[in-house]
């Protein structure tokens, strides 16, 4: 293939990318504007400025974009628990600012959050899907307190999974408060902070 071909296909490829974006930020848009049923294929094509026909040539349905949404949820709670930056021995650090990286992202999605909850009720795949994001992120937590655990650094007084379990809820739980001004955010991360020390001793 001659340069100036390879060159033409890098921009397609560019192009077709950047216009599925634009429509799973369309469609994210509408979703939480009108909610799952009463959003159609024809508000998410508005949105984006661009055809039915293009709609087909990325998502076979409203549910296969909105299952796209959700995987952006994935994403955004699977970057919090990234500890890279953190050192992973200090277990009181890691879990005060993985909580403050989660109840931001639970924050940023808390309308999102609820729509899957309740889609997911009657849609099987939406609810294995969501079910695996959950339970993706539990056991993530889970195997680092064990470890935490079995290396001398944290003595837990409950299962990992059963810890990892509470934290999870206790980021959704407080980000509604935090939304709706009740709480400041630091003060729902202290919160939480303060469940997981009754359960994790700290090693120092």
């Amino acid at each position: 293939m001659t340069g100036k071909g390879w060159a033409k296909r890098e921009e397609y490829s560019r192009d077709e990318t950047e216009r599925r974006r634009e429509l799973v930020t369309a469609a994210r848009t509408v979703f939480l504007r009108r909610g799952y049923r009463q959003t159609t294929i024809a508000h998410i094509t508005d949105r984006a400025g661009v055809s039915r026909a293009t709609f087909y040539v990325y998502f076979a349905s409203k549910m296969d974009i909105f299952l796209v949404v959700a995987e952006g949820v994935r994403t955004e709670f699977l970057a919090a628990q990234d500890i890279s930056d953190i050192d992973p021995d200090d277990v009181h650090v890691v879990l005060t600012v993985s909580t403050q990286r989660a109840l931001d992202a639970a924050i940023r999605n808390h309308t999102l959050i609820a729509l899957l909850d309740h889609e997911a009720v009657s849609h099987a795949e939406l609810k294995r899907i969501w079910g695996g994001i959950r339970e993706g992120t539990i056991e993530r937590t889970a195997r680092y307190l064990a470890d935490a655990a079995e290396r001398g650094l944290a003595d837990l007084h409950a299962a990992p999974q059963t810890i990892a379990r509470m934290g999870l809820a206790s980021v959704e739980a407080f980000a509604l408060p935090v939304v709706d001004g009740r709480m400041e955010r630091a003060d729902a991360v202290e919160e939480i902070v303060s469940l997981y020390v009754s359960l994790v001793g700290f090693q120092h």
